[in-house]
């Protein structure tokens, strides 16, 4: 195996079943890749399959089956290009055909899920734009809504894994892409002031929408979407208008990202992706911002921070660091510490899922009380 596809492999594995590919698919999908260069094609192929059984099911009229099929199709092709950064045309292909999958199965998923395109404006890379799903529970009206924030190689379609146990719970959701993220990239590459305004518009445009507008409002974030979600709670710094949220949860963020020499050689490929930059060096310049260094102070909603301490992607000193940071603020700060827990604790996701929706609806059915 080669060095590019075994740090893949060892790094994310867990992530490919707790986000809702069959492990038997996983296993075949794994057995047809020899080097990386094998890599994008075998998802495809694995991919295929499924859109072929959905197109089936379409035919026969059986929708709900055809959204299930398309659904988990899109997830694959999310595995097959989300770090195809050697090439960029083919990684774009895949996660465009990954979107389309993903948008004709949402409305027959149960709950609906709902395109969101949010236009902010014009920044200094291009235009601003959020990209998304709003997902609102059966059992209405929700009692909170959480915005679902995702990291460097995550993207909206790939929350509609996580979103069910919030929708459970009674609470509605947002998954969303900012600048550098998903289909947002090919707006905007990450900025940290950009994103921090395209957060400040999600906000206001939740503060406006009939069904969720007196609701509490939670942020949870994923891996670099853990640092986003700290940051946009303590944004007001840059958009001092937005009300800090009603409570957090940041799974396996950092505390600060450069130098991105500390990284692995493959998230130095994807930071650099993310930021539109030429080089490391580069990237070094335009992240040098994303650090919670003199933030945390400000933060005054609940937090729950979750890392697990066998984590190769962003090593728990990142959250010990956070949690030395945030320190005795007098809001609740609980700072999960999973012994053994992967990148983001994808290997434990069957009990970490469900604490971090039970934690969040109680926070939030608080607030609204």
């Amino acid at each position: 195996m080669d060095a590019r596809l075994q740090a893949v492999v060892a790094n994310w594995s867990a992530r490919f079943v707790a986000n809702d590919i069959d492990p038997l698919d996983v296993e075949r999908t794994l057995a047809d890749i020899t080097t990386w260069e094998d890599w994008a094609g075998a998802w495809e192929a694995t991919a295929d399959r499924y859109a072929d059984r959905a197109d089936g099911a379409a035919r026969a009229g059986h929708r709900i089956t055809a959204a299930q099929h398309r659904r988990r199709a899109a997830l694959i092709l999310q595995f097959g290009q989300f770090v195809l950064n050697d090439d960029p045309v083919r990684r774009r292909a895949l996660h465009a055909r990954q979107c389309a999958l993903f948008r004709s199965a949402a409305p027959d998923l149960t709950p609906p899920s709902l395109p969101y395109l949010l236009d902010v404006g014009p920044g200094r890379a291009g235009r601003v734009r959020v990209h998304g799903y709003i997902r609102l529970p059966d059992h209405r009206p929700a009692h909170g809504v959480v915005l679902l924030i995702p990291g460097l190689e995550s993207t909206k379609e790939q929350f509609s894994t996580f979103e069910p146990y919030l929708l459970e719970r009674g609470l509605a959701t947002i998954s969303i892409e900012g600048p550098g993220q998903g289909e947002a990239h090919a707006d905007h590459p990450f900025r940290l002031v950009e994103f921090l305004h395209a957060y400040a518009a999600v906000r206001a445009h939740v503060a406006g929408h009939p069904e969720l507008r007196s609701l509490p409002v939670a942020l949870l974030g994923t891996s670099f979407g853990g640092f986003l979600s700290l940051r946009c709670a303590v944004a007001d710094d840059v958009t001092p208008d937005v009300t800090p949220p009603d409570a957090v949860v940041a799974i396996a963020g950092p505390h600060t990202l450069t130098p991105l020499s500390g990284l692995q050689p493959i998230l130095q490929e994807g930071f650099i992706h993310l930021s539109g930059a030429r080089d490391i060096v580069e990237a070094d310049e335009l992240l040098a911002d994303v650090t919670l260094s003199g933030h945390l102070d400000r933060l005054v909603a609940p937090t729950l921070l979750v890392h697990g301490d066998a984590d190769r992607v962003i090593p728990v000193a990142q959250a010990d660091r956070i949690a030395a940071d945030a320190g005795d603020r007098g809001a609740e700060f609980i700072f999960d510490r999973i012994v053994g827990g992967s990148h983001s604790c994808n290997n434990f996701h069957t009990t970490v899922r469900p604490r971090v929706a039970d934690w969040l609806s109680d926070r939030l059915h608080e607030a609204g009380a």
